[in-house]
């Protein structure tokens, strides 16, 4: 069974997430409605319910949680949703995907 895309190369966004999280359900309203998910970067949602192993795999322990992958490692995390400085720590997580930020 694959738990999560297995490239070595390449960079993707891990999107965790689980059914009946309203704040789940804001987060991806919002990453559509700044066009972050039209971009190229290719954004994964995983289902924490339906999919354990691959959020224990990634040391996920609260929904929603954005996981920036390069290269087979995580470059970048945000846990949660919200604050001041939400949106640039988002920015930055896309960024981090094509390698644009470290």
């Amino acid at each position: 069974m694959t738990l999560v895309p297995r490239r070595r190369s390449g960079a993707f966004v891990l999107f965790f997430w689980m059914r009946g999280c309203s704040v789940c359900a804001d987060l991806w309203t919002n990453l559509r409605r700044r066009g972050l998910l039209a971009q190229a970067v290719r954004v994964h949602r995983i289902d924490v319910d339906k999919r354990p192993k691959v959020a224990d795999c990634y040391h996920v322990v609260a929904t929603p949680t954005l996981l920036a992958v390069r290269n087979g490692r995580v470059v970048r995390r945000i846990c949660g949703y919200g604050g001041s400085r939400f949106a640039s720590d988002v920015n930055r997580l896309f960024r981090a995907v094509d390698g644009s930020v470290r």
